[in-house]
């Protein structure tokens, strides 16, 4: 009976750690976003693991085209403001970014503002490891203060094997990514300003996509945020014009 024991636990960690390169031998696009699914529109609900009640979504929209399909990410905060929308082009080798819109509530105005950002590197995910590391970065004035602008570097490292992560109490096997960001504001017209520098590890599971990420900042801190439910965009604005009836109005 221990000889049966000892060989299931070698056989599990042969599942998970069968070798450094099994992830790399693998088809990554099976580890993406199934983003086929995605045509009537999907929610990913993100929480903070320390902090449950602090919450983003990602609402994702796929467009099939003649050549390739666009997914549109619709990022909100937990008060259900938009901050972000990128586009993807996905198309027989990876995702690529084409376009990239930040978003700032202005509670002054009562408006909401954006700014479109120019894109330099555009390599969101790749299918083929020997790909990696990849880069995207943009450009954009801040919408509050136009004389200055922010520059965005994200560089994407594949680390090697396989690694399980538990999404509602199940195991789900994943591809780690190491992302290093650079982040610099300046005045504009000025090639040097203030840089600051941060990492994240980012975990995308088979058949699931995103399903955890640890951003660590400058200072130290670190937040890390779990995957907590996928639901369609029709549930999910359900619950918003729910949410939005029970809460009370202040005079």
């Amino acid at each position: 009976m221990r000889i049966w024991f000892v060989a299931l636990a070698l056989l599990a960690q042969s599942i998970f750690f069968i070798s450094p390169l099994v992830a790399q031998d693998s088809n990554l696009k099976d580890y993406y976003f199934p983003y086929s699914s995605f045509t009537n529109g999907v929610v990913y609900k993100y929480a903070v693991k320390d902090n449950p009640k602090e919450v983003i979504y990602w609402h994702m929209v796929a467009i099939p085209q003649e050549s390739d399909t666009l997914l549109l990410t619709s990022i909100y905060d937990v008060d259900y403001t938009l901050v972000q929308r990128t586009t993807e082009s996905i198309q027989m080798d990876g995702a690529t970014l084409v376009r990239y819109v930040i978003y700032r509530f202005n509670p002054q105005t009562f408006r909401t503002d954006s700014v479109v950002a120019a894109i330099s590197e555009n390599h969101i995910y790749q299918w083929e490891a020997n790909t990696y590391p990849l880069e995207y970065g943009i450009t954009h004035r801040q919408i509050y203060n136009r004389k200055n602008e922010s520059s965005f570097q994200k560089r994407r490292e594949l680390l090697e094997g396989i690694y399980p992560v538990l999404y509602k109490g199940k195991t789900v096997l994943c591809i780690k990514f190491r992302d290093k960001y650079t982040e610099t504001l300046r005045l504009v017209g000025q090639k040097s300003g203030v840089t600051t520098h941060f990492t994240q590890e980012a975990f995308y599971g088979y058949g699931v996509g995103l399903v955890e990420y640890s951003r660590g900042d400058a200072t130290g801190n670190k937040y890390n945020y779990r995957l907590v439910e996928v639901v369609s965009s029709e549930s999910w604005y359900a619950g918003i014009r729910k949410t939005m009836m029970s809460t009370p109005h202040k005079n």
